[in-house]
């Protein structure tokens, strides 16, 4: 058989693929379509601290600050009882109760001795469905002794057997209860102490103190009292436009004190210093609410 007759044999025929880049176009721009109308939705979700994705992409795209769950708060709180302790800055707070107007606790810090007149600790208490009862201030000095505190809290009638929760914070400000004044005069007083405040426009702008000390059962008590508010009398007595006497009794001695306080400042009364002297143009709302807090009745 001869080589050059032969011919080839088709045997079938290739066909030429057909180009994919315009389906994938079309899925590339529904996708995008579809990103844009979710971006909104996905922000959210992303941002709200609720779930892995939003720690994991503020963690290592986000501003450095942590996103926090929007119930984070009620997350936080804590049972309040006699095996509670809350702490904050060093300060331990324990063996907290609540019956019916009153808070008792006890409290401490180690390391420092602490005014807390003069800052901003509070205890906010919730119910047992986690609202919000109030938010009281902390006061009184706070030392590596353990020591007792009472948080007087009006209209309040806490069941002894009932839950609240609560946690311990620095509140820079509140809202103040508003009060109503009477001839610009709120009067506060608990035992013996009477403190009298004089506003213009809701701003303290004078004050005055009545105290009766009638205790002479111990002498040497009584001697370091009456000294002490002699003290006190001479310091006020040097402040313009001020008065103040003291006068002993049968039964102990009467301290009176009448202070405008446009020249007076609290670090005037050295170490005799009373928180229950404010400055002026503190506002009525906020000295009626600390000393109903501190147990005082005030009108």
């Amino acid at each position: 058989m001869n080589d050059d007759n032969k011919e080839p044999i088709i045997l079938g025929e290739l066909k030429k693929e057909k180009s994919s880049k315009p389906i994938v176009g079309l899925i590339l721009f529904a996708l995008l379509i579809g990103i844009v109308f979710a971006l909104p939705d996905l922000k959210q979700y992303i941002t709200n601290g609720d779930n892995i994705f939003s720690q994991i992409f503020n963690k290592y795209f986000g501003d450095g600050e942590d996103i926090k769950p929007k119930n984070e708060e009620k997350d936080h709180l804590v049972l309040l009882n006699d095996a509670t302790t809350l702490v904050l800055d060093n300060i331990r707070i324990s063996n907290i109760k609540l019956s019916e107007n009153t808070i008792t606790y006890n409290i401490i810090n180690p390391l420092n001795n602490i005014v807390m007149d003069t800052n901003n600790y509070y205890l906010e208490v919730y119910d047992a469905s986690k609202v919000l009862i109030g938010k009281f201030k902390l006061f009184g000095n706070v030392s590596a002794t353990s020591t007792s505190g009472k948080l007087f809290v009006e209209n309040a009638n806490f069941n002894s057997i009932a839950n609240y929760y609560g946690k311990f914070v620095v509140l820079n400000s509140i809202e103040y209860p508003n009060k109503d004044l009477i001839e610009n005069t709120l009067t506060c007083t608990k035992d013996e102490n009477v403190y009298i405040y004089h506003f213009e426009n809701n701003l303290l702008q004078s004050l005055e103190q009545n105290y009766s000390y009638n205790d002479i059962s111990n002498i040497e008590n009584y001697m370091a009292n009456l000294n002490k508010y002699k003290d006190v009398v001479n310091i006020i007595s040097e402040i313009k436009d001020s008065i103040s006497t003291i006068f002993e009794t049968d039964l102990g001695f009467n301290f009176n004190s009448k202070i405008d306080l446009t020249y007076f400042n609290l670090s005037d009364l050295l170490e005799y210093i009373d928180y229950n002297y404010y400055e002026l143009n503190t506002n009525a709302n906020k000295i009626d609410y600390e000393m109903k807090i501190k147990g005082f009745t005030c009108q």
